[in-house]
This record gives structure tokens, sequence and C-alpha cells, in this order.
């Protein structure tokens, strides 16, 4: 599993895009483990978070 959190709207929409034109890599609605908010969260007005679930192709 891939969880990748940013406070950068770009960087974000960049990371959405090379996740959704991957071959190996599927976005999911997979919940964070172990969420706690962190320093960074606390100083962002705003964050952007996904989930994303390695799926190796089969031959």
């Amino acid at each position: 599993m891939l969880f990748f959190r940013t406070d950068h709207e770009p960087y974000y929409q960049e990371a959405i895009a090379t996740l959704r034109n991957s071959t190996v890599w599927r976005l999911t609605g997979e919940p964070w483990p172990f969420e706690h908010e962190t320093v960074f969260q606390n100083r962002a007005d705003i964050h952007h978070s996904c989930a994303a679930q390695y799926t190796p192709a089969t031959v």
C-alpha cells in the first residue's frame, strides 16, 4: 500500500495523475492506518490524501 499526503495542490495533482496512469498502482479508498494529526498537518490550512494498492502485472 502507498499512503500519500501533501499540502501542495500541484504536487498532489501530479501524484494522482501518475497513479491513475500507472499499470501497477490502483487508487483505493483505504483509510489511513494509525491516523493522527502531525505537526505539519496542524500548520497547514488544508491537505490532500490518497491511498493506492500495488497490483503487479500478471504474466
